[in-house]
């Protein structure tokens, strides 16, 4: 049996053996950093893109709390002869067409309003606003209730 002796050559084996090993480490944690970035990058966007959609939910209650002397008064002339529904539809629909959707907030962001449905017992309006980023989209829901008025007219206010 013969052994071999000669040990020449046997650190740049080791050597080559321990680069691969750094480049091995070194091209995971590149890749763990690259994965990690770009999942940020997504979850920034997708966080932008609720911020816009509170946005759009916090204007258009805002906007119907403005004008909620004029819905309240339309309520009242059609108490008779209209429900609530159809009164609170047209107002929502003039407040709407009031403003250009989808409303751009800057040149890359925006949000969209929809009234999703109206609650006559509840005397609510239910709608929800899109915001819109590049590469991401979110939704949030808002609710808005109509406190109306109602005094009976055989009682005096105090």
């Amino acid at each position: 049996m013969n052994t071999y002796r000669n040990e020449k050559g046997a650190a740049l084996v080791l050597t080559v053996m321990i680069i691969t090993l750094f480049f091995v480490f070194i091209l995971g944690l590149f890749t763990v950093v690259t994965n990690t970035t770009k999942q940020v990058t997504s979850m920034e966007k997708q966080i932008d893109a609720q911020l816009i959609a509170e946005m759009g939910v916090t204007y258009f209650q805002r906007l119907v709390e403005i004008n909620q002397h004029l819905l309240e008064e339309e309520i009242n002339e059609h108490r008779d002869n209209a429900d609530f529904t159809n009164v609170v539809q047209v107002f929502i629909d003039d407040l709407l067409n009031g403003i250009e959707q989808p409303v751009h907030v800057d040149e890359y962001r925006t949000y969209e309003i929809t009234v999703e449905s109206y609650n006559d017992d509840e005397k609510s309006i239910h709608f929800k606003s899109v915001g819109v980023v590049p590469d991401a989209e979110a939704t949030s829901n808002g609710t808005i209730i109509i406190n109306t008025s109602e005094q009976d007219e055989s009682e005096e206010p105090e």
